[in-house]
């Protein structure tokens, strides 16, 4: 794994997991049946300061600076941004349906993204 990696999270056969070092970058772990770990290749998250929000399958909530969350997806340990979505605060909290995720704002609402 990335040697200053900060925030772990687990989902299913994947584990998800941002690490400083030079930059800031996103990975995809793949967990194999029998335990093995596959790294793939980091995302930079560039300059802004982000923290992984939280994952469903092969989507990624990423916040930002708390302007904006980007959505990145995950084809195998390969990710690609898919959208990001200005929001007004720093989310709280996500929690996801079939094809979309909510994002609880605190006192500024929620944000609806679609998946």
């Amino acid at each position: 794994l990335p040697e200053v990696t900060i925030q772990v999270m687990g989902r299913g056969n994947r584990v998800y997991l941002d690490a400083y070092k030079d930059t800031h970058d996103l990975y995809a772990v793949t967990v194999s049946t029998d335990g093995a770990l596959a790294l793939g290749e980091g995302i930079d998250l560039g300059a802004d300061w982000s923290s992984l929000l939280d994952a469903k399958g092969d989507d990624v909530l990423v916040q930002s600076g708390g302007q904006s969350v980007a959505h990145y997806s995950f084809l195998g340990n390969i990710g690609q941004l898919v959208n990001e979505t200005p929001v007004m605060a720093a989310p709280t909290r996500a929690r996801f349906g079939e094809n979309q995720a909510c994002l609880v704002m605190g006192y500024s609402g929620i944000v609806r993204l679609s998946l």
